[in-house]
């Protein structure tokens, strides 16, 4: 069923300025990164150039991570974004002062929750339920019956708040890869959410 704060530009911005990545890889033994690419992803293959080493890159990422830990991380400005989503939900008549936001991660396995899972969660509840903006966030687990049912049953159909999964291929044509993010379904493939491709924007570089 559809859910408001989903679509609210604060709300998603509090997930993702609450998730602390760099506690987060350090625990499971990672290194923290908000890239979309791999370094193996290429460029410019001839001359051995990582995507993510492009200017282009870099500009587009140190603006989004500015004012965080460099990684994304700004656990004040998680809380002020939940609270103005709040306000503004609440505004709305979408929720009244005590409901509860329920959000759903789909997961390919259950060791995932072990894994990711539950580190995520606590990092969202504790930032929303910190922010003093009138509602309660719950964020509950979902697992399919294989592990593929997470693209198949939630992510290929829409039907996700959280999705969890992976894909790979197009290391020497990153720009192709984007593809999977485009609005207009074009390769049909998984989270083909994202921008308005039609439309000329500095979100699709």
């Amino acid at each position: 069923s559809y859910e408001p704060f989903m679509s609210n530009d604060d709300f998603l911005k509090g997930l993702s300025y609450a998730i602390n990545r760099a506690d987060f890889a350090a625990t499971i033994g990672r290194t923290p990164s908000n890239d979309y690419f791999g370094s193996g992803y290429l460029s410019d293959p001839e001359n051995g150039i990582m995507y993510n080493d492009t200017k282009t890159h870099k500009d587009v990422m140190n603006a989004l991570m500015s004012g965080t830990d460099g990684y994304g991380y700004n656990l004040e400005k998680a809380r002020a974004s939940f609270k103005k989503a709040c306000e503004e939900l609440i505004a709305a008549g979408y929720y009244k002062a005590g409901d509860t936001l329920t959000v759903e991660i789909a997961w390919q396995t259950t060791s995932d929750i072990d894994d990711f899972g539950d580190a995520i969660a606590k990092n969202w509840e504790d930032a929303f339920n910190s922010c003093e903006g009138g509602l309660k966030l719950k964020v509950k687990h979902w697992v399919g019956q294989q592990w593929s049912d997470v693209y198949y049953e939630k992510m290929m159909k829409g039907q996700f708040d959280i999705g969890f999964g992976s894909i790979s291929g197009n290391t020497l044509n990153p720009l192709n890869f984007l593809e999977v993010l485009k609005c207009d379904n074009s390769s049909g493939f998984t989270l083909n959410w994202g921008s308005d491709t039609s439309v000329i924007s500095k979100d699709l570089f």
